[in-house]
């Protein structure tokens, strides 16, 4: 009774903490106790219906067994927010066919590592291991499937599986001495060691697991950071592009002083020589995209400039209507801001004789505000296929916060790499009607 208990508790772990790798934790509303107790109620379902079908040998026994565990596990996915049936589905097929796996994988290796052993081993002992055998196929299942851990360094997958098979071993060891001492309380230490083994696992799962969670959020906290000096750099640059307007409008108002003075004593020829050098003072100086809105302006103006004083080609397409733009300001300059920053940062890094070139295309539609940045990228990128992730990860940390305004508006977000060329392309609904009758063309 002791040993069914202890292994249904085995059980009930190894189902919580795979259902917790794929699907998060459970809603945050349920409380504990019926979370706990929903998946106590699947593990007796799942264990009377073993004992049920104990005497039935057919093959419709383990049918019946993993038909009830896919639905059992379904049922218990719905505690879980955000999962789609797909997902559930998934993750129900996947548990019990590593269940299957880990019960196949210790008669295997009995049979060839301990043949005489095997045959003398207990059901009840059989199943401990089996279990230990599923511990572990759950651990290198998660580090080969989950992106999380398929990112950490090889020290660390080797520690995270190494303590499940570790545990088999010497669970094996441990049966083998009682097996042949004959002692009478074999059984009692048997339970205690099997304690140990599981309580080392739990405690080697969450230590090892709360050290890449203290690792993710180092990361998320030198990415803010970074996105704060960032932000801190854009809005100087729109504040600056804010008292460039008003000093226009000042020097606006005396320039035409100056070329009315003119007009009147009929110093014609002053004028003419006047209001070049005021257009080409206005071009160096003010910003040279004008749409009517000033994160666009700004942003694009001090870019341009940057880039063609680096020797980089700059080429524009803008044509919106200001009022139909469907993000706020403040939105709006870390999607332009991110992007064409990342845009001019790897561009700086091409080579010569390799092209540089940026090109900004920004537009608005009756339904749609669409942005369309490329830039030539270093040949190198081109030669890896795989690497999607490889270029945004060289392209630069700001596309995670592009991506999440861009869901927040409830656009889509996509980037390639195509003939030595990195694209992005934005494409956000415009949801409200309210447009000019005209649009801006730059």
């Amino acid at each position: 009774m002791v040993f069914d208990i202890i292994s249904s508790v085995i059980d009930i772990a190894l189902l919580y903490l795979y259902l917790n790798l794929f699907l998060s934790s459970p809603k945050k509303q349920l409380p504990k106790s019926l979370v706990f107790s929903c998946f106590l109620f699947v593990e007796i379902i799942l264990y009377n219906a073993n004992r049920l079908l104990i005497s039935n040998q057919t093959m419709a026994k383990p049918l019946l067994l993993i038909t009830i565990g896919c639905l059992t596990t379904v049922i218990l996915t719905y505690l879980y927010p955000y999962c789609t049936f797909r997902n559930r589905l998934f993750v129900s097929v996947s548990f019990q066919l590593i269940c299957g796996l880990g019960g196949n994988a210790d008669l295997f290796f009995l049979s060839i590592c301990f043949p005489h052993t095997a045959a003398l081993i207990s059901d009840i002992q059989l199943s401990f291991i089996s279990q230990f055998c599923i511990w572990f196929f759950c651990f290198l299942f998660r580090q080969l499937w989950h992106k999380k851990y398929k990112s950490q360094s090889v020290s660390y997958n080797l520690l995270i599986i190494l303590t499940p098979f570790l545990s088999f071993i010497i669970l094996i060891v441990i049966i083998q001495c009682f097996l042949s001492s004959g002692n009478a309380i074999a059984d009692a230490y048997y339970i205690t060691v099997l304690i140990c083994l599981l309580s080392l696992n739990i405690v080697n799962y969450y230590l090892l697991d709360n050290v890449i969670q203290v690792a993710t959020l180092k990361e998320k906290e030198r990415e803010l950071s970074k996105q704060v000096d960032f932000q801190t750099t854009k809005y100087q640059q729109l504040s600056s592009a804010y008292r460039n307007t008003r000093s226009l409008l000042h020097d606006t108002k005396k320039h035409f002083f100056y070329i009315q003075n003119c007009i009147e004593a009929q110093h014609y020829t002053d004028v003419i020589s006047y209001i070049q050098n005021a257009l080409d003072h206005l071009e160096q100086n003010y910003s040279r995209i004008n749409t009517g809105n000033l994160v666009i302006d700004a942003f694009v103006s001090n870019y341009m400039t940057i880039a063609q004083n680096e020797n980089i080609q700059f080429d524009t397409k803008i044509q919106i209507i200001p009022s139909r733009i469907p993000t706020d300001d403040y939105d709006l300059c870390i999607i332009i801001g991110n992007l064409l920053d990342n845009s001019l940062n790897a561009t700086r890094g091409i080579p010569s004789p390799h092209p540089r070139k940026i090109y900004t295309e920004l537009f608005t539609t009756k339904l749609e505000f669409i942005i369309h940045i490329k830039n030539t990228c270093q040949p190198k990128l081109k030669s890896s296929p795989a690497s999607q992730s490889t270029h945004e990860l060289y392209h630069g940390y700001g596309l995670t916060n592009v991506r999440s305004l861009v869901k927040k508006y409830d656009g889509t977000y996509s980037c390639f790499t195509k003939d030595y060329t990195f694209e992005t392309i934005i494409v956000i609904p415009i949801k409200s009607s309210d447009a000019l009758p005209v649009s801006n063309h730059v």
